[in-house]
């Protein structure tokens, strides 16, 4: 396990295996010690990246590793926020696993529909009926009064239970949501590992460099685009939940296209296609955001200026700079010996 969540991001030469399990170790250990040293303000900005974290993972699937852009994947985010708070808020319900599941295979459903629907496009055309959906689902959300309409809602959140019957925690403790949204992501990493290094994950790969010669293989291109797309809303809507946790509100706000937007941001600027990368563009946005917010009230200047930087010269993303300079140091280093 320990392995397969450095091997996403290191191809071996980076470092031998025993360095690479200590590596992991001390990460995960750094993790799970953060909240115990930290404030709770803190904490709670570390759980907002984490959540952000999956919510950009998911979409590697579809943009890293099947090459699809969805211009208004936040909707998914914010129907996972809907279905995992209106049964508390509307019908009593006090099951948070339950809510999390109905988040999740909700949004799945919602997305393989839309997506069946959507298929017959391709490139920029399904990309801007990704955005016009989003339009759609956003005004009924709008307009119907179990939601919230416009204004939306908060919920009080029943106990976490661990154990039923014998343990149970409470969500409004920040250190717990943390760690709920830790492992939560842990746990769709190793998934999404397992996946995009399946055969499952190498014909989703085979789409994105030429879709063409994969029809000519005998694969529907199609029906794989519309796999990778209900994957990517599965996993929105996951994050969408845990971001009610954490917030303990819910409003048309989730779906903002402006999140859509950061969210691509977050893949690209990471690096797309090694599930790490958007993981770690949505952390330096969301700490770099923070941090300029708090100093200056035009913060949004430099940020894009950053933004512009990287895209120019680190088109591979953070993750991807790293590699290539690394990569480019031992090559040298090798034709010297």
């Amino acid at each position: 396990m320990l392995e397969e969540l450095f091997d996403s991001f290191d191809d071996g030469r980076l470092a031998s295996r025993p360095i690479r399990t200590l590596a992991v170790i001390g990460v995960l250990g750094l993790l799970i010690a953060v909240p115990r040293l930290a404030s709770l303000s803190d904490v709670r900005l570390l759980t907002q990246i984490l959540v952000f974290g999956l919510f950009a993972l998911g979409y590697d699937i579809l943009y890293g590793y099947n090459g699809v852009v969805s211009f208004g994947h936040a909707v998914f985010f914010g129907l996972g926020g809907y279905l995992f708070g209106v049964p508390f808020a509307q019908f009593g319900v006090e099951n948070v696993w339950l809510m999390l599941i109905l988040a999740v295979l909700g949004t799945s459903l919602i997305g393989l529909l839309i997506g069946i629907v959507s298929v017959r496009t391709r490139d920029v055309y399904f990309s801007i009926l990704t955005l016009i959906w989003a339009l759609v689902v956003t005004t009924i959300i709008e307009n119907l009064q179990i939601t919230g309409a416009h204004d939306g809602f908060s919920l009080s959140l029943p106990d976490l239970v661990l154990i039923p019957g014998t343990v149970s925690v409470s969500l409004y403790e920040q250190r717990v949501v943390y760690y709920l949204a830790l492992v939560c992501l842990l746990l769709t990493f190793l998934i999404a590992h397992r996946l995009v290094h399946s055969p499952l994950g190498e014909v989703l790969q085979g789409g994105k460099a030429n879709s063409n010669r994969l029809t000519y293989l005998g694969y529907d291109e199609r029906k794989y685009r519309v796999v990778a797309f209900t994957i990517s809303c599965g996993i929105a809507g996951f994050a969408g939940a845990l971001q009610v946790i954490l917030t303990g509100y819910v409003s048309p706000s989730l779906m903002s296209y402006l999140l859509s937007g950061e969210l691509i941001l977050w893949t690209i600027i990471g690096g797309a296609g090694t599930l790490v990368g958007p993981i770690l563009g949505a952390s330096v946005i969301t700490l770099l955001e923070e941090s300029l917010s708090g100093l200056i009230s035009w913060w949004e200047i430099p940020v894009g200026m950053i933004f512009i930087v990287i895209l120019i010269y680190m088109p591979e993303g953070i993750l991807g700079q790293v590699r290539t300079l690394y990569h480019s140091w031992t090559d040298r280093d090798e034709s010297d010996e």
